[in-house]
């Protein structure tokens, strides 16, 4: 039987130094050992689990805090390059959430913002484009109207070098290019701008009535039937009367003019709580339906004498007093010309 080999380590401790006693502890090597190896087995372990726990914590911490932080970053990016709009996905209730919902909610007013802003910078760009266009529309037009005036004067004229003495015919033709030119001039003025408009309660039957009369010659000349309707019990308006007067004379003109072989008119009224309707009805040929959107354009005319002014006028006329001008026709049917006012806010 071999005997185990056993290496102990002595401390000595010197306990009274006057007799030379002294206390030594030994330590088995083999208990030491297993006790180092058992706390090895315990260590390695506890080392393991604490770095799978940090490894659990900060995968933790990135799915919780720093990936939304990141989402967040990104975020800040697409709203630096102006793609407004977009959401960040962060689903959490707690402070992380509130900030993704308040960023959201950023996102969204500043892509309304933009297409406001946008909507207004084309708009404006429009109307002024619209102006410039106008402009450019009604310029054309004068010239037109007055280029046919001038060249028959300018004719005359030349022949005035050649043969100086004036016939009366001669003195008639310049006369009536002259008042031709004055009425295109005065027409234009009109259709530019209304100054000092003289509103007063004004009775819109009344007022039918006095149209009427200033056009029987005209209503007659074709044998034209005209039908009032529903005008007596119409409310007041607070008008210029003179320039509806103008209106309605225009419109009344006009239907007169589309039924050169006679017909009817029909004037009929309606009212609601807002505004008073007046209806000028003809059966005339109608409007072909390529011409509507240039109707109440200034110079536009399918009459072959006329400045084409005269709805344009009647358009800025009612726009002036707060109201509508607008149609309704078919062809081979006639055309309905409706004229919409505020009631007297007096009454």
């Amino acid at each position: 039987m071999m005997e185990t080999c056993l290496h102990i380590h002595s401390v000595m401790v010197s306990v009274f130094k006057e007799t030379g006693s002294e206390l030594h502890i030994g330590i088995r090597e083999d208990s030491l050992k297993n006790t180092m190896m058992k706390m090895r087995n315990i260590t390695v372990p506890i080392i393991i689990l604490v770095i799978l726990f940090g490894i659990v914590v900060s995968f933790v911490f990135s799915l919780f805090i720093t990936g939304p932080l990141n989402k967040f970053v990104e975020f800040t990016k697409v709203l630096g390059r102006g793609e407004y709009g977009k959401r960040v996905e962060v689903s959490s209730e707690d402070e992380i959430g509130y900030l993704a919902r308040n960023f959201n909610t950023l996102s969204v007013q500043l892509k309304s913002s933009r297409e406001k802003m946008e909507e207004a910078y084309t708009y404006t760009h429009l109307v002024q484009a619209e102006k410039l266009s106008s402009i450019g529309q009604i310029s054309a037009g004068l010239a037109h109207e007055l280029k046919n005036p001038l060249t028959t004067l300018k004719m005359l004229f030349q022949a005035f070098k050649e043969q100086p003495d004036m016939t009366v015919e001669d003195a008639e033709v310049i006369s009536r290019e002259v008042d031709k030119m004055d009425g295109i001039i005065t027409n234009f003025m009109g259709f530019v701008k209304h100054k000092g408009l003289k509103f007063a309660e004004t009775d819109l039957n009344e007022l039918i009535d006095r149209v009427l009369s200033l056009a029987t010659y005209d209503i007659e000349n074709v044998s034209i039937i005209v039908k009032k309707d529903m005008l007596e019990n119409l409310p007041p308006v607070r008008a210029d009367r003179a320039l509806l007067e103008h209106v309605f004379l225009n419109l009344v003109i006009n239907a007169v003019d589309s039924m050169p072989d006679g017909g009817e008119i029909r004037i009929s009224g309606k009212s609601d709580d807002k505004f008073v309707e007046v209806m000028i009805w003809d059966k005339g040929s109608g409007i072909d339906s390529d011409l509507h959107v240039k109707v109440f354009d200034p110079f536009f005319t399918t009459k072959t004498e006329g400045t084409g002014l005269g709805l344009s006028i009647a358009y800025n006329i009612v726009n002036s007093h707060g109201g509508k001008l607008f149609f309704n026709s078919k062809e081979g049917k006639g055309t309905v010309f409706t004229v919409r006012l505020p009631k007297d806010s007096n009454k």
